[in-house]
């Protein structure tokens, strides 16, 4: 239960950026994984385990509304949230996705011929980098104190998933094997 170094030789190059050549001692790493994300430190081996704390969080507050209140209450408790959580942008998206959720539950949310084209295209729009000047007016925009980038990517979150939600040919796409799979295997690429 020494060092793991010991056994592995030299690091690659993914282990030299994330934390050098210091590497955590197997102990180390099982609390680091187990219950150090959520304490909120960093865990060493696994730089992407920090949104663990925020994931939770934001999924007990969705847990307790939708526990707390009436299923009819619901979606002006999540707009509530929303407004709560507007100038935090790491747990916006949790009420806006139970808002698209619950929209389409109780039927608010239908099926279009083609105002998903529309959402899905500035959904693209806006979740791209447009660092490269590309794009001039979405600099300008994302560069205001009110829409912060953050904003602006989770606007496009939330329009992506609606457009996804209200095409049928989009959901039929996402309904094949091949995307299947990869959402089944995605968290363990992540």
């Amino acid at each position: 239960l020494g060092n793991i170094e010991e056994f592995s030789g030299p690091p690659n190059a993914w282990i030299q950026n994330s934390f050098g050549y210091h590497m955590p001692s197997l102990i180390g790493s099982i609390e680091a994984g187990l219950y150090g994300v959520y304490s909120g430190h960093f865990s060493p081996l696994n730089g992407v385990l920090w949104t663990m704390r925020k994931e939770m969080i934001g999924s007990v507050i969705i847990y307790v509304i939708s526990r707390l209140f009436p299923r009819r209450y619901l979606i002006p408790a999540f707009l509530i949230a929303a407004a709560a959580t507007f100038r935090s942008s790491e747990y916006l998206g949790f009420p806006l996705g139970a808002l698209l959720q619950e929209t389409w539950r109780t039927g608010l949310m239908r099926d279009s011929k083609w105002f998903w084209i529309m959402t899905f295209a500035l959904s693209i729009c806006l979740a791209f980098d447009w660092t490269g000047g590309y794009f001039e007016p979405m600099n300008a925009i994302a560069g205001t104190s009110f829409l912060s980038r953050d904003l602006l990517k989770i606007t496009a979150a939330v329009l992506l998933i609606y457009s996804i939600m209200t095409s049928v040919p989009l959901r039929w796409i996402l309904n094949t094997s091949i995307p299947q799979f990869l959402g089944r295997i995605s968290f363990a690429l992540y």
